[in-house]
């Protein structure tokens, strides 16, 4: 067991399918960098209510060094934080113990104003800082961080480090090493360090998988742990003296791993901010019974007990099932033999490898088959193994208390581990997905490849490190050699010009698809080429070419794609739209989709989540779009909503004073006279406005398009280009007569009331502007946005 000593380095005081509808992502911190408040320490002298006044009034200061630290900067102004000098002190200890990273620091200095406000802190550093910075913050993540996944508790993470660390690291023999106590760097990339460096380097990895911690310090012991923060409550982790001394390789024990103050063992004399007053663990004996790292296999814990039981643990309960008896001893000499377990566990794809005195064997969870691995040599006592770069290596001793003078540990080649290689799938592939049935293999393994073209491509060859696959019965696979394979594949268009790589839906002025194409240069560099669209409107079918040259050009994930918008009616919404690209004599194939189906597509897979955050507006598309169609009478035996539930399919109690919107507002020259609205619902969303005037009438509006058309004695003002969101806006109309102007400020859903108000609409009629303003309501929460009224 370690001596327990804290040996505190001195501070010198002198002192970061193509998204369908829209994403959103955040960081919480830089990567590598504590983020302020993930690791405290109550400073000597201080008292936890003088901590929590001090935090309070000088947090920012501490979030201003830290920058500055990690930005290398050798002064660092502090004035502005009016800092009184006599906090000078508390405030660097504070920085040095809680930016773990900023081991390059060679020492700490401070200026001061003449009315005693801490004015500078100056900051040495040593020689190649930024190396030490980056070197510091790979290793962690390589040899640490890439241990946890985003599927652990924090539970298993601060429980998968805490071993690792115990495993990784060993106490220096003070004496030996002219009492050379090291450092956070020496911890994180040499693998040794006393007690502070064991604190710190755990409560920066835990930081960086979003668990906070508070540095305990004991001035009667000379020692220093941490306070880990698990489901809100603080427990104590001395990871040090988790850590046996002299170090044998491939032991970790959890003797003082999560303890409430009043039950924590042998350790006294500290001072601290966080009370642990949790009784959670105090009484897992099975989890600090465990003398091996606890390791991780599928979700399950595997461990080996201080009695040699190898046992799975559910750390929900602390309760342990025995998997075998090792029943191992190790000889004392003639019929002595030594108390204890001395096995070490460690995993290795999917098995677990621990040892007998003689012997490395192999357990395979998923049958509970044990078999040697590997045969210790002659004369040699194994007292713990470990897997290191896809190698096993023996720790051999002559007794359980080994030789201090022995440090680092001593590790002996056994042999190597059986090795995946890896299968690498290029990025640069397009027009097709290539899949392998798994990203590593074993030599002599097979692998299997999902080939798929994309909609309208051919597969034209596939390769395995330069080697074509030729498939059999369509099926792609190969055998795994002795080195990492890279898989490419090219795929063809099917009719040599063009492929369909995707959908998206489009709510604009009017429902619709955007296409997106993916095109041969040939086609991109005619001047004749075109796409052709077959758009329903009702019975009859209306054709739109649009150039090549007009696509809008699209960068998503390194790739090019051509976009190309097609419009329908709310009424076509399940009915078929083609599209089709000629150049001259030459015709692509023909691209069949619809706005429903790919609603649909998108209501299907819920497990993407912007999907599921649209799923509310696109029902209410599909609803408006089926209410449209009985409206219309047309195609009504493809209803677009067919695919909802009945429940989805009802509007509501939805009346005029729903839509609450019963008057608008106008200001007209004289002479001139609003006399009503129509709202289009047979293509675009239209707002029609109807005057009439002796004069002739001019429109405008500064956010839409307005054009004007004669009809009946009207003059027609029609307002396009209104998006479902907007539906609930009112727009305001310039009306000018001659040298006179004045204004009719609408809305569409002036029009829906008025449809609701009235008992001579139909009921059909009715239907369709409620579904209307369902869409409208369900649109703006959709894209959180709040109308211009």
């Amino acid at each position: 067991m370690k001596n327990g000593k804290r040996l505190l380095k001195p501070v010198a005081v002198i002192m970061s399918v193509i998204m369908l509808i829209m994403s959103v992502g955040a960081t919480a911190f830089a990567y590598g960098e504590t983020p302020a408040g993930y690791i405290e320490m109550l400073p000597e002298n201080m008292s936890p209510s003088e901590y929590q006044d001090f935090i309070d009034n000088y947090g920012d200061v501490i979030a201003e060094l830290y920058d500055g630290i990690l930005n290398m900067k050798s002064t660092i102004d502090v004035y502005a934080y009016r800092v009184p000098v006599s906090m000078a002190h508390s405030l660097i200890g504070i920085i040095h113990h809680t930016l773990p990273e900023a081991c390059y620091v060679s020492g700490y200095g401070y200026s001061r104003t003449s009315d005693n406000i801490l004015y500078r802190v100056n900051v040495s550093y040593a020689d190649s800082p930024e190396e030490m910075l980056r070197t510091f913050k790979e290793t962690a993540a390589e040899r640490y961080l890439t241990l946890i996944d985003d599927s652990m508790d924090d539970f298993t993470k601060a429980i998968v480090l805490h071993d690792a660390l115990a495993i990784n690291n060993y106490y220096p023999n003070l004496n030996k090493n002219g009492y050379n106590t090291g450092s956070n760097y020496t911890l994180m990339i040499d693998n040794w360090g006393v007690c502070q460096y064991y604190s710190e380097c755990y409560a920066y990895l835990l930081a960086q998988c979003g668990i906070k911690s508070e540095i305990v310090n004991s001035n009667s012991m000379n020692h220093s742990w941490l306070k880990i923060q698990l489901d809100g409550s603080y427990y104590h982790a001395d990871l040090t003296w988790d850590d046996i001394y002299p170090d044998r390789g491939g032991k970790a024990f959890h003797t003082y791993f999560l303890y409430s103050d009043s039950a924590l063992p042998e350790h006294y004399g500290y001072t601290y901010f966080h009370s642990s007053d949790s009784t959670k663990y105090d009484s897992y004996s099975n989890l600090h019974d465990f003398s091996t790292q606890l390791c991780l296999i599928d979700g399950v814990f595997y461990g080996i007990t201080s009695g040699g039981k190898l046992v799975t643990y559910d750390p929900e309960t602390d309760n342990i099932t025995v998997l075998k008896a090792l029943n191992y001893k190790w000889s004392a000499g003639g019929n002595r033999f030594w108390v204890g377990n001395y096995s070490s566990l460690a995993a290795y794809d999917g098995k677990l490898y621990y040892n007998s005195p003689t012997t490395v064997f192999e357990y395979d969870p998923q049958t509970g088959d044990s078999e040697e691995f590997a045969k210790g040599e002659s004369g040699k006592t194994l007292y713990g193994l470990r897997i290191i770069n896809d190698k096993l290596w023996a720790v051999y001793a002559d007794d359980p208390n080994g030789d201090e003078d022995a440090l680092p540990p001593e590790y002996s080649y056994m042999r190597d581990m059986c090795v995946r290689r890896n299968v690498i799938i290029s990025d640069g592939i397009t027009r097709g997905t290539v899949t392998a049935s798994c990203d590593s293999a074993f030599e002599g393994d097979t692998v299997t490849l999902e080939v798929v073209p994309n909609n309208g491509c051919i597969i034209s060859g596939v390769w395995a490190n330069n080697d074509m696959i030729e498939p059999t019965d369509g099926v792609y696979s190969f055998k795994m050699p002795s080195d990492d394979v890279f898989i490419s594949a090219s795929f063809d268009f099917e009719d040599g010009i063009s492929s369909l790589a995707g959908c998206t839906v489009s709510l604009h002025d009017d429902i619709g698809v955007n296409l997106f194409m993916d095109l041969d240069e040939k086609v991109l560099s005619s001047d004749s080429a075109y796409i052709l669209f077959n758009i329903p409107n009702g019975d009859s079918t209306v054709q739109i070419a649009s150039d090549i040259s007009e696509a809008e050009v699209r960068e998503i994930d390194g790739k090019t794609f051509y976009v190309f918008n097609c419009g329908v009616s709310a009424k076509d919404m399940s009915s078929d739209i083609t599209a089709q690209v000629i150049d001259g004599d030459i015709q692509g194939s023909v691209f069949t989709y619809s706005v429903k189906s790919y609603a649909e597509y998108l209501l299907s897979h819920p497990e993407v989540e912007e999907y599921a955050k649209a799923s509310d507006m696109i029902k209410a598309m599909l609803n408006y779009g089926a209410y449209s169609q009985l409206f219309f009478n047309n195609n009504t035996d493809d209803l677009a909503n067919s695919s909802l539930e009945e429940n989805e399919k009802a509007l509501g109690n939805i009346t005029a004073s729903t839509v609450g919107v019963s008057s608008f507002t106008s200001s007209l020259p004289e002479g001139v006279s609003f006399e009503g609205s129509t709202l289009s619902l047979k293509s675009q969303t239209v707002l029609s406005l109807y005057f009439k005037s002796d004069e002739e009438l001019t429109f405008s509006s500064s956010t839409k398009t307005v054009t004007k058309i004669k009809s009946g004695g009207y003059q027609i003002a029609r307002i396009t280009g209104i998006t479902a969101k907007e539906l609930g806006d009112k727009f305001t109309l310039a009306v000018s007569a001659g040298e006179n102007s004045g204004s009719v400020s609408y809305s569409p859903m002036n029009y829906c009331y008025n449809v609701l108000n009235k008992a001579t609409y139909t009921s059909a009629h009715q239907d369709v502007v409620k579904a209307l303003y369902v869409f409208w309501t369900q649109a703006a929460t959709y894209f959180n946005y709040e109308s211009v009224n």
